[in-house]
């Protein structure tokens, strides 16, 4: 009897650590490179779903998407090059990115800038609720 209760004691410690390795950590990954495929497709309104309830109601999905369309948030022609690693908090998590665009149409360099993404954990699941300057 003892054996088999270490034995399931092994196992109940054993598969969470196999199956939720960087679980949080991809997730938030997966709304922040999901929002910016959308953004880069030109697929305003699916933008919306990687963005908080709270974002949402304090801007306005329609402000939000002529903001996107009129490149307020990000320069013209950027494109997500890298995350960084999630810092999660709870229900709440932080990201660096680092965007690229041409500065100039014709230019052969690029510029970067980062931004940090704040994200809460909603019931639908994590969601964009800012974007540092």
């Amino acid at each position: 009897m003892k054996k088999w209760f270490l034995i399931l004691l092994m196992i109940i410690a054993i598969v969470p650590l196999l199956f939720g390795c960087g679980g949080v950590e991809n997730d938030v990954r997966h709304t922040v490179t999901g929002f910016f495929n959308a953004r880069d497709n030109q697929q305003y309104s699916k933008c919306l779903d990687y963005l908080s309830t709270q974002l949402l109601n304090s801007v306005g999905e329609s402000q939000i998407i002529n903001n996107l369309r009129n490149s307020t948030y990000f320069p013209a022609n950027s494109k997500l090059y890298s995350t960084g690693t999630p810092k999660i908090n709870g229900k709440t998590a932080t990201v660096w990115i680092d965007i690229r665009y041409r500065a100039q149409a014709n230019s052969a360099t690029y510029t970067f800038i980062s931004k940090q993404i704040y994200l809460i954990e909603e019931s639908t699941g994590w969601k964009i609720d800012k974007i540092s300057n």
